[in-house]
C-alpha cells in the first residue's frame, strides 16, 4: 500500500512537472523546469525517478548547460537500478550531446554497444557512429554505414531518410 501511494504521489509531482513543461513561460525557462523535474527526482521510485532525471537531462539541455546535461545522462547509464532500456537511451543522448566534442574512442565504444543486433536503438546507434566516421575523415566507413542504414527496413523511415539524405550528399 505504501509502494502504491509512494508511486501515485510521484507520479502526480512528475505530471505537474510535465505542465510546467507545456506553459508558455517555460519555454523561456528551461531551468526551472529542470529544477522541477530534478525535485521529482529525489524522492521518487525508480520509474518516475529515471523518467524525471532523463527530462530534468533534456531542460538542461535546452538551458545550454552540456556538462550537467551529461553528467545526468551518463549517471543514468550507469545506474544498475535503471531499465537498460533507459539506461541505453540516456547512453544514446550522452553520445549525440557530445559527438561534435568528446573524446571519439570513449563514444565509439559507447555507440557500438549499443549498435548490437537486438538492441532497440541500433538504427540511431549506427547514424551516430556513421557521423563520428565523418567527424574523423572516415568517409568510407560512414558511406558504408549509411548505405546499409538506409536500406534495412527495420530502422525507422526518419533514420533511413537522413541516411540516404546524407549518402547524396556525400556523392
Amino acid at each position: 500500500w505504501r509502494q502504491a501511494q509512494a508511486g501515485y504521489a510521484a507520479a502526480q509531482r512528475y505530471l505537474s512537472a510535465m505542465e510546467l513543461e507545456a506553459t508558455p513561460a517555460a519555454t523561456t525557462d528551461p531551468k526551472a523546469l529542470a529544477a522541477a523535474f530534478g525535485a521529482v527526482a529525489t524522492d521518487a521510485p525508480v520509474g518516475y525517478r529515471t523518467l524525471a532525471r532523463l527530462q530534468e537531462a533534456a531542460m538542461e539541455a535546452r538551458a545550454g548547460d552540456l556538462k550537467a546535461a551529461t553528467t545526468l545522462w551518463n549517471d543514468i547509464a550507469t545506474d544498475g537500478d535503471v531499465d537498460p532500456l533507459l539506461r541505453d537511451l540516456a547512453s544514446l543522448l550522452w553520445c549525440q550531446h557530445l559527438l561534435d566534442t568528446g573524446d571519439p574512442g570513449l563514444l565509439a565504444v559507447r555507440l557500438r554497444a549499443l549498435a548490437e543486433p537486438g538492441n532497440a536503438w541500433r538504427p540511431l546507434a549506427e547514424e551516430q557512429l556513421a557521423l563520428l566516421d565523418l567527424r574523423q575523415g572516415k568517409t568510407a566507413a560512414a558511406k558504408a554505414t549509411l548505405t546499409k542504414l538506409s536500406q534495412d527496413g527495420t530502422a525507422p523511415e526518419g533514420v533511413r531518410g537522413r541516411a540516404a539524405a546524407l549518402l547524396a550528399r556525400l556523392g
